[in-house]
């Protein structure tokens, strides 16, 4: 009965906030609001709804997150406990993985974000293994204009259609 108490009274603050929120929503009349309970509010094995953590950067750099026993972030990952992987790797799913350029593991960006949550929060961080690895992103050779752009050095090292093309930080002086 707590239960169904707890719901009800989380559906009506849920209720009052969609209606706060309905005011800023670009969307219009169309879009009934923008706030609602999704899968991953609940724990994938009991089904019992749960606390998430969001730290969000921007509409497109976020990640989502539940605190454990110590307070500290556990970010939600798919088979452990989540249905999917709920951290965004816009602005980072174009480079490659700094420890194993040939390599299609995206874990590296998981320990990224893990990292920015802790400082977020005020928690201590572990340096992280490619932090002085330089940002390299693959770019595709799909004509003679691309290949004439790059360095004669880079066009030696294009023998396939594609080529690794290590990434400038936009501040210089993380380029040192």
């Amino acid at each position: 009965m707590a239960t169904l108490r707890f719901r009800h009274c989380l559906g009506r603050r849920l209720n009052r906030l969609q209606i706060v929120f309905a005011t800023l929503s670009p969307y219009g009349p169309q879009v009934r609001t923008i706030l609602k309970i999704e899968r991953d509010n609940f724990d994938p094995v009991t089904r019992k709804q749960r606390q998430l953590y969001c730290l969000a950067i921007s509409a497109k750099r976020y990640a989502l997150f539940l605190l454990d026993e110590e307070g500290a972030p556990v970010l939600l990952q798919k088979g452990v406990n989540n249905g999917e992987d709920r951290w965004s790797e816009h602005g980072l799913g174009h480079l490659r993985n700094p420890c194993d350029l040939e390599g299609e593991d995206h874990d590296w960006i998981r320990q990224a974000w893990v990292g920015i949550v802790r400082r977020a929060l005020g928690l201590p961080t572990q340096p992280l293994s490619f932090e002085g690895l330089p940002a390299v992103g693959r770019v595709t050779i799909s004509s003679p204009a691309v290949m004439r752009s790059l360095s004669p050095g880079m066009r030696a090292v294009a023998l396939t259609n594609a080529a690794c093309v290590p990434t400038r930080h936009p501040n210089p002086r993380c380029n040192q």
